[in-house]
């Protein structure tokens, strides 16, 4: 009887049934939770993770990706509009990576620019000289021989967003690429495309003020650089051309470059002419060009009064001066430009922007820019003129 009642299977059932019970309720309701001492236990959230941000260097443009706009959008232009800041103000676009794509046949623009004319330019006073709108229409008239001769020449251009975009119509206009991109051409009329392997400006050097994302440190971190900049050339690094440029975000309503910068004054904090003229007497060895101000399309008096007193500094001082402004405010017959708010302020004209306010070049902008470049490196090599 006693075996009987060991192995009766009715009667082991009800422990078969708890078992199976309490592992449903394991697997169901988890572990049970582990008291914390002295209280009691409560559920707590996972322990966060901590993710590392990028730094700003590594998410910032480098030089050769710094953008073209070379199509214009409420989304993506700069309005001229900025306030002073201790770094000043900053004009970035998004950056755009191109992709290479086959050679297009140039699609022409609806109505091509006027025809332009060579006109006698306006030398400056002795020793000096003044490339502008005028000066365009001398490219075709350079002689091989001085094509060379400029392209051996070393310059060194500091610059910011406009700045790369005449970089970028140098190589379009080099043709500097394994396969043409579109974007040289997009919008020119068939006769307008130009490009050659003799316009070599491979020792031409374009570098910006500062690393994104502060290509823009303000006007007088421009000057600052730029005086820094060659006065502390690498051993063995030589330049026969240099300048700097200063852009439409820098002639913004108060700014103080259209006053301060033409007054010399050892005592004030910002750089002035007597900065740039102490330059020079330091590197005879070095032709400096002065650069205008560029525009935009919604231009104020600050940006308008700096170029005037540019031009007449650079004219009765014997500099040779690159009047961006002036190449940019008028179309190649010569019919001048003017601000989108109707004050008759100069401004860039629209045919070489496809911007409405801002003042970033389009492929037809670029190209007279990159023109403009030779006949100033032409002239600089020797180069009469006609």
């Amino acid at each position: 009887m006693r075996f009987a009642r060991l192995h009766n299977p009715w009667r082991r059932w009800p422990v078969a049934l708890f078992l199976c019970l309490g592992l449903w309720l394991q697997a169901c309701g988890g572990p049970p939770p582990t008291a914390v001492s002295g209280v009691e236990a409560t559920l707590r959230p996972p322990t966060a993770t901590a993710t590392a941000l990028p730094s700003p260097m590594a998410e910032a443009a480098q030089p050769d990706q710094v953008p073209q706009a070379d199509e214009g959008t409420a989304a993506d232009e700069v309005t001229p509009v900025v306030t002073a800041a201790s770094d000043g103000p900053v004009s970035l676009l998004p950056t755009v990576t191109a992709t290479p794509l086959p050679a297009a046949t140039p699609i022409p623009a609806p109505t091509a620019l006027p025809t332009e004319t060579p006109i006698p330019q306006v030398e400056a006073a002795a020793g000096g000289l003044v490339i502008d709108h005028r000066s365009v229409a001398l490219f075709e008239q350079i002689p091989d021989e001085y094509i060379r001769a400029a392209a051996e020449l070393r310059l060194l251009l500091r610059h910011a967003s406009v700045g790369q975009n005449i970089s970028d119509g140098l190589d379009c206009l080099m043709n500097n690429f394994s396969r043409r991109p579109n974007h040289c051409d997009r919008g020119l009329a068939p006769g307008e495309v130009i490009y050659d392997g003799k316009y070599d400006r491979s020792n031409w050097v374009f570098e910006l003020h500062s690393p994104p994302p502060s290509a823009n440190p303000g006007w007088w971190n421009k000057v600052n650089y730029f005086v820094t900049r060659i006065n502390n050339l690498a051993p063995g690094e030589h330049f026969d051309v240099a300048g700097y440029t200063v852009g439409y975000v820098d002639g913004y309503p108060g700014s103080a470059i259209d006053d301060r910068f033409f007054v010399v004054d050892p005592d004030d904090e910002f750089p002035d002419v007597g900065d740039l003229e102490a330059l020079e007497a330091a590197h005879p060895e070095i032709t400096f060009v002065w650069w205008t101000m560029g525009l935009a399309r919604l231009s104020y008096e600050e940006s308008q009064n700096y170029n005037r007193q540019l031009r007449a500094y650079a004219r009765s001082h014997g500099k040779v001066l690159m009047d961006l402004a002036d190449i940019e405010s008028h179309l190649p017959d010569g019919t001048p430009c003017f601000d989108n708010q109707g004050l008759g302020i100069e401004a860039i004209c629209q045919a070489y922007t496809n911007e409405r306010n801002a003042g970033h070049l389009n492929p037809v902008g670029r190209l007279r820019l990159a023109k403009a470049m030779w006949v100033l490196m032409a002239r600089l090599a020797g180069w009469p003129g006609p």
